[in-house]
């Protein structure tokens, strides 16, 4: 799969289906849109619009999900003052049909674009009329009453209310990274983890602990994962650090991947180290309890 950074690298020298929106996050209702342009000798392309500083999904994440699903072209789009203020009709004819020989779109019913949000899936149907491409408006999936979305996702993380969140998104949602040499802090107290320090345009959830699964390369191993700027120790930053189950031997520079699977507690400070050290023993034990109770080895999709 290609990936295209700027409007200015945006072509194909192939007819094309492509969707088009935010897919900040890539949660069931942008899988969705996705979905749509399987059954197509089409090439497939997701035209993302990046808008929010921070993402579900870092790029590196969002492309390895892409081209899971078979899409062909990611072209992730910097929403700069030329994107916001083109008009519709010379988006659809310079980009879409001229640029990426659009013959078929997927987009939300709510569907905006161009500037002022004139354009609409009207818009769209009139054009494609003229154009020669066809156009599926297709509704917003629904969760608990209301429409599945980015915000409402992360809203529920950040409120620990990270099973909700995973309903949403259709996946557990995750960090990756590799692994990182910490202060050993962990090790000390007797409870050695693995860090990562996430990339900047990664969404993270409220601090606290969670229990997890984690894959370490082609290891997986049930854990508990601590995520905050570990105040009783004065960390300062927001990092990730996570106790394996079972797990031994050097591990450093491995590629890992955290999957959150429930909210234990908030993050804490401690009066002292042995403070700490006695509750992250209960932390331990209750990620234990939990995974056992919880069918043990929950263990998903290959590492990102």
């Amino acid at each position: 799969m290609d990936t295209v950074k700027s409007l200015e690298g945006i072509y194909s020298e192939e007819p094309s289906v492509l969707t088009i929106g935010k897919f900040d996050g890539l949660h069931r209702g942008h899988m969705e849109l996705v979905r749509r342009m399987d059954g197509s000798s089409l090439k497939k392309i997701v035209f993302s619009l990046c808008i929010s500083p921070t993402t579900l999904l870092t790029l590196k994440e969002k492309a390895a999900a892409l081209e899971d699903a078979g899409v062909d072209l990611d072209i992730e789009c910097p929403f700069t003052p030329e994107v916001i203020t083109m008009e519709p009709e010379d988006f659809v004819e310079e980009i879409l049909v001229r640029r990426l020989k659009a013959k078929k779109l997927v987009v939300g019913a709510d569907f905006r674009f161009g500037s002022g949000r004139r354009g609409s899936i009207a818009l769209l149907n009139e054009m494609g009329g003229r154009l020669g491409f066809a156009v599926e408006a297709v509704e917003k999936l629904q969760h608990s009453g209301g429409d599945i979305s980015t915000s409402r996702i992360k809203a529920a993380l950040s409120e620990g209310l990270v099973e909700e969140a995973n309903e949403m998104l259709g996946y557990r949602y995750f960090i990756t990274g590799q692994v990182l040499k910490g202060r050993r802090i962990g090790r000390t107290l007797g409870f050695p983890t693995v860090n990562l320090v996430p990339e900047k345009e990664k969404f993270l959830p409220k601090n606290g602990v969670y229990y997890s699964g984690a894959f370490v390369g082609n290891d997986y191993f049930q854990a508990v994962t601590d995520i905050g700027t570990k105040p009783t120790v004065g960390g300062g930053f927001a990092g990730v650090e996570t106790h394996l189950f079972g797990a031994s031997g050097d591990m450093y520079g491995r590629d890992q991947k955290i999957e959150l699977l429930a909210f234990e507690r908030p993050e804490m400070k401690f009066g002292s180290l042995e403070a700490l050290k006695e509750r992250i023993a209960l932390d331990k034990e209750n990620a234990a309890k939990w995974h056992a109770e919880h069918g043990g080895r929950l263990r998903t999709e290959a590492l990102c």
